[in-house]
């Protein structure tokens, strides 16, 4: 991708997610390419999958979290966020949650609530 040969780095990224869930290994610079490609949204879904296949990795939750806070989908971002506050215990995580929930409230009142957040 750095050698300008962004379709070829498109294309690539999409055979390894294609493949499943990459190994610990490949994640990390996958991540990197998908984020210099501007894909954040399949950044967002390895993490989902990270998290579905091992539900205790901290540090996947924390990107998933991440990946929700860029996405502006509030009340998934508030689950993970009560998941972390659960697992590692502490105010850190615990401000994550009410923070989420207030910016729920503000785009609710705003009437411009994001399309993750609509019924």
């Amino acid at each position: 991708q750095r050698s300008g040969k962004v379709p070829e780095a498109d294309k690539l990224c999409d055979d390894i997610i294609a493949k499943g869930m990459p190994d610990d290994k490949t994640m990390h610079p996958l991540m990197i390419v998908l984020k210099d490609l501007g894909r954040l949204p399949d950044i967002t879904r390895l993490y989902e999958a990270a998290v579905h296949k091992e539900p205790g990795d901290l540090e996947a939750l924390k990107g998933l979290f991440g990946g929700y806070v860029r996405e502006f989908a509030f009340a998934k971002q508030q689950q993970v966020a009560m998941k972390l506050s659960k697992a590692l215990g502490g105010d850190r995580h615990l401000w994550w949650v009410v923070l989420s929930i207030m910016l729920q409230a503000r785009a609710a009142l705003s009437g411009s609530v994001p399309a993750a957040m609509d019924p």
